[in-house]
């Protein structure tokens, strides 16, 4: 199966599913909660980058045009960003194989940093409150995931970027880890809890 094909399949599957997590700076208490909505997974492949190469622009159908075969891996070879360019300081191709596990990463038990990116000097030009950094096991890649509100005045967040990282280290001021839920229509699952979390 193409590395696009995975990721927009498996990205499928957490459309409806929302994540809670509770982090914690200086005693304050932060509550995140996280969602998916099948327009993100345009942005988070990184298909914005390639305008070399024509690829359908429907956002809610990106799904559907790589279903049917009008965006393949074969397709997106043709650009010259797929591979890794100086103007991007990571390649569209890696960042679309890992995204087919981004599930895994946002589900790894408290093994993964966040930090948020308010007043803390963080210079990147991604439009994020927190980033998440996240390592599936020795050997494996560590990856960006860039969360911002979902819009302006809204309580939800999305993911607004994810790639792995390369010549340049992202962070911010590093929060803590108080309890990491994930939610479906099948219940809730407790992903981690910290010895410490008592939310009264």
């Amino acid at each position: 199966m193409d590395d696009i094909s995975a990721a927009a399949e498996n990205f499928s599957k957490i459309i409806g599913i929302k994540y809670h997590f509770v982090v914690s700076r200086s005693r304050k208490i932060r509550d995140i909660i996280l969602d998916f909505q099948i327009t993100d997974l345009f942005h988070l492949c990184g298909l914005h980058y390639l305008k070399d190469i024509q690829i359908p622009q429907d956002r809610k159908k990106t799904v559907v045009y790589i279903q049917n075969g009008q965006i393949t891996d074969e397709m997106l070879k043709k650009s010259q960003y797929y591979k890794r360019n100086s103007s991007l300081g990571h390649d569209i191709s890696s960042r679309i194989h890992e995204l087919q596990f981004l599930e895994q990463y946002l589900d790894n038990e408290n093994i993964i940093r966040i930090f948020t990116t308010k007043n803390s000097g963080t210079s990147s030009m991604i439009n994020a409150e927190y980033i998440i950094e996240s390592c599936l096991g020795i050997g494996k890649p560590l990856v960006y995931i860039f969360l911002n509100k979902r819009a302006h005045g809204d309580e939800v967040y999305c993911l607004v970027s994810f790639f792995v990282k390369d010549n340049v280290t992202y962070g911010g001021e590093c929060l803590y880890w108080m309890l990491k839920e994930k939610i479906s229509d099948k219940g809730t699952i407790e992903l981690f809890r910290h010895k410490d979390f008592n939310p009264g």
